[in-house]
C-alpha cells in the first residue's frame, strides 16, 4: 500500500509541474500577451501604442497575430499607424502582403494609411513599388499625409519602377501653363487639367522638395527639381541600373551628371573607370589602364569664373595654355593652340599636342568652354600602350559632353 501510494503521490506531482496552467504561468510570452490584450482596454492612444512594444519582439505567430488585429481593427488611426510600423519591425516578409492589403480598406482614414505605407517602405521590396506609387499618385490631389508617405516609402525601395514614379510625381508638382493664366514658375508645366488654380498649384509644389530627397536618397545623385535632368539621367542611365546602398557608384552608370555645374559626360567606355584620385587640378578624372599601366586618361575640371583669377574668359584660356604645355613641352612635334570649335553648340577654343615619349606616341587634347559665368576644361591624354580601339574611344569624351540645360 505504501508503494502505490507513493507512486500516486508521483504521478500526481509529475502532473502538477506538466499542467498547462502552471506553464502558462511561468511562460514569458503568455504573460507578456495577456498584458497586452488588457493594456489594448485602455481608453488611452498613448498607452495602446506603448503597449505594442511588449509584444513587438516576442516569438512565434501570436504576436503577429495580434499585432495585425490592431492594425486592423482599432478605434484609433495613430494606434493602427502604430501597430503596422511595429509589424515591419518584426520584418516578417509575409506581412508584406498583409499590409499592401490593408491600404484598401484604409480610404477614409489617412493617417493610418501614412503609418501603413512608411511601414511598407521599410521592407524595401521591388514589388511593392507599383502599388506605393498609385496610391501616392491619388493621394496628392487629397490628403498630404499619404503622399508624403508614399513618397518616403518610394525613396526605400531599391527599384526602377520608383524612380520611374517619383520622376512622375516631380511632373505632377510644376502647373501646366492654362488657357488666360500665365505660368509665373517659368517652368514649361505638367500637372494637367486646364486651367490650375492658385491653391492647387500651391499643394503640388508643396511635394517638391520631399520627391526630390527621396531620388536623392534612392539614386545617389545630387540633382535639384529639374524635371528635365531627371528624365534625361534616368533616359541614358535605366537600362544598366544598378541599386546600391550609400550612393551610387558613378562606374555603373553611363553618364557622370554633375548637377551643380550644370552637365552630363560619359565615359569612353566601361574600360575606363572614374578614379577618387582625380588629375592634379581637375575634379572628375577616368583612367584606362592596361595590367597596372595607365594609358589613357580623360579629365574634366569645372569653377564659376566669379571666384578665380584672371576672371575673364581670354585671361584664363591664356593660363590654361600655359599649364597645358609647361609640363610636356619636350613632345613639342605638333602642336595647335586657340583652334576655334564648338562644343554643346557653344563656342570653345581647342588646344592639342602629341609627339613621343617613354617609347611610344603621346597625345593631348584640351577643350576649354565659357558658359552661364563657369569655365569648363575638358581633357584627353592617350599615352604609348593604348589600343586604336581604346584611342577611338578616348576622341569621343569630348563630344559626349552635354549641358544639362
Amino acid at each position: 500500500m505504501r508503494c502505490t501510494t507513493g507512486f500516486f503521490l508521483s504521478v500526481l506531482g509529475l502532473s502538477l509541474i506538466l499542467s498547462p496552467a502552471v506553464l502558462a504561468g511561468s511562460d514569458p510570452s503568455r504573460e507578456a500577451l495577456d498584458g497586452f490584450k488588457k493594456a489594448m482596454k485602455s481608453k488611452s492612444e498613448r498607452d495602446r501604442i506603448s503597449a505594442l512594444d511588449r509584444i513587438v519582439d516576442l516569438p512565434g505567430k501570436s504576436a503577429g497575430k495580434e499585432l495585425r488585429r490592431v492594425a486592423s481593427r482599432d478605434r484609433s488611426e495613430r494606434v493602427r499607424a502604430a501597430a503596422a510600423a511595429a509589424i515591419a519591425r518584426r520584418g516578417d516578409p509575409k506581412d508584406l502582403k498583409f499590409l499592401l492589403n490593408l491600404c484598401r480598406t484604409l480610404k477614409k482614414k489617412p493617417i493610418a494609411l501614412a503609418g501603413v505605407l512608411d511601414a511598407i517602405g521599410e521592407y524595401r521590396n521591388p514589388k511593392a513599388a507599383k502599388a506605393v506609387a498609385d496610391l501616392g499618385r491619388k493621394w496628392m490631389h487629397k490628403h498630404k499625409y499619404p503622399a508624403l508617405a508614399a513618397i518616403r516609402a518610394l525613396g526605400r525601395i531599391p527599384a526602377k519602377p520608383s524612380v520611374d514614379s517619383l520622376i512622375g510625381m516631380l511632373e505632377m508638382t510644376f502647373v501646366r501653363r492654362g488657357r488666360g493664366r500665365e505660368n509665373t514658375d517659368g517652368v514649361g508645366g505638367y500637372y494637367g487639367g486646364g486651367n490650375v488654380s492658385s491653391d492647387t498649384h500651391a499643394k503640388m509644389s508643396d511635394f517638391r522638395q520631399y520627391i526630390v530627397a527621396s531620388l536623392r536618397g534612392l539614386t545617389g545623385e545630387i540633382i535639384g527639381a529639374e524635371v528635365s535632368v531627371w528624365k534625361e539621367w534616368w533616359e541614358e542611365n535605366r537600362s544598366g541600373y544598378v541599386f546600391g546602398g550609400g550612393g551610387t557608384d558613378p562606374n555603373r552608370m553611363a553618364r557622370l551628371t554633375d548637377a551643380r555645374y550644370r552637365y552630363s559626360i560619359a565615359r569612353p567606355d566601361e574600360a575606363w573607370r572614374w578614379t577618387k584620385d582625380v588629375e592634379e587640378g581637375f575634379t572628375r578624372t577616368a583612367e584606362l589602364k592596361v595590367d597596372t599601366k595607365v594609358v589613357g586618361r580623360v579629365s574634366i575640371l569645372t569653377y564659376n569664373t566669379w571666384t578665380r583669377s584672371p576672371a575673364s574668359t581670354g585671361a584664363m584660356a591664356k593660363l590654361a595654355k600655359q599649364q597645358l604645355f609647361d609640363g610636356v613641352r619636350e613632345l613639342g612635334d605638333k602642336e595647335t593652340w586657340s583652334e576655334e570649335v564648338e562644343l554643346d553648340s557653344v563656342p570653345a577654343l581647342k588646344h592639342e599636342l602629341s609627339g613621343t615619349r617613354e617609347g611610344g606616341r603621346m597625345t593631348l587634347t584640351q577643350v576649354m568652354i565659357a558658359h552661364r559665368d563657369i569655365m569648363y576644361v575638358i581633357r584627353t591624354t592617350t599615352l604609348p600602350g593604348i589600343s586604336i580601339t581604346q584611342k577611338k574611344h578616348a576622341e569621343d569624351f569630348l563630344p559626349s559632353f552635354k549641358f544639362l540645360d
